[in-house]
């Protein structure tokens, strides 16, 4: 499925690829956990699909659960103004 919608998103089939890669994110999380690395990798190319589509509104807070994810895990390396 995740592959899939990677190969439509290069295509720019981001409406067919959205809702693949939602439905992968979900067993990813479920089997490996919102703060595994490789899950936290595929939300992130989630959320720059969601960017693409020019949905800047709801790619921030898919951006943000990246970003607070990787934080818990590996800590803050930059500080955040």
């Amino acid at each position: 499925m995740n592959n899939l919608a990677v190969l439509l998103s290069s295509k720019g089939d981001y409406a067919v690829a959205l809702p693949l890669y939602e439905r992968a994110l979900e067993a990813f999380e479920r089997v490996l956990g919102p703060e595994h690395p490789f899950y936290t990798d595929e939300r992130e190319q989630h959320s720059r699909i969601a960017n693409s589509k020019g949905n800047d509104v709801g790619a921030l807070p898919l951006f943000e659960r990246v970003l607070e994810a990787r934080e818990r895990v590996l800590g803050r390396s930059i500080p955040i103004h």
